[in-house]
């Protein structure tokens, strides 16, 4: 159990971070923080190396994560990249019919705060305010994907660059360029490219 006043400003950071999905009660955050686990760990690290791992969701405090696959040709291809307040979990442990192979590595020194995806289920199932929490978070990520996947469809691969450093402005000197590039679907000579022409406007 994690107290309020063990970590004031990482909990008051949490709390606002849980209320982007869905404004929750303070009543209903208790029942959360009563069954939460804060972990330090270091740059380099990856996740969900153990079975208990697997079991929980975690939301970063501080650092940063990418969630990333490999490929038929063995490439590593990013899936996500991840800041203060993001969600990061395996999804085939909340999704069994999700098949794509995770890995998740973290960029920085990150702590982190988790729970077991059992747990946070029984509060969909127990507490209304966590139902509309979790039915926001599942329409969120939905929305996300779908905001994704038109970008990579519509946009040119400056503009989502653009976009992208728009949205995350510190993503340079936290994310290595060519995690950057596959994320956005493009190559790291391409996205050098695009930046020195960004540098020169």
């Amino acid at each position: 159990m994690i107290r309020k006043d063990e970590y004031p400003a990482e909990i008051e950071f949490l709390s606002k971070a849980l209320d982007i999905e869905y404004p929750l009660s303070d009543e209903a955050k208790s029942l959360l923080f009563q069954n939460l686990r804060r972990e330090e760990r270091q740059k380099g690290d990856s996740l969900f190396q153990t079975k208990e791992e697997l079991k929980r969701v975690y939301v970063l405090v501080k650092g940063a994560f990418k969630d990333f696959t490999i490929n038929e040709e063995g490439e590593e291809v990013v899936l996500t990249l991840g800041f203060e307040g993001d969600l990061c979990m395996k999804f085939s442990s909340y999704m069994p019919n999700y098949t794509i192979e995770e890995q998740f590595l973290l960029y920085e020194d990150t702590i982190l705060y988790s729970t077991e995806i059992d747990y946070l289920k029984s509060l969909y199932e127990t507490h209304i305010g966590w139902a509309n929490w979790g039915r926001c978070l599942a329409e969120n990520l939905v929305l996300e994907w779908s905001h994704f996947a038109d970008r990579l469809r519509y946009l040119k691969a400056k503009e989502r660059d653009l976009l992208l450093v728009k949205e995350t402005p510190s993503i340079a000197n936290r994310v290595p360029l060519q995690d950057i590039a596959s994320y956005l679907g493009i190559t790291p000579v391409s996205l050098s490219r695009i930046r020195k022409e960004i540098s020169t406007l």
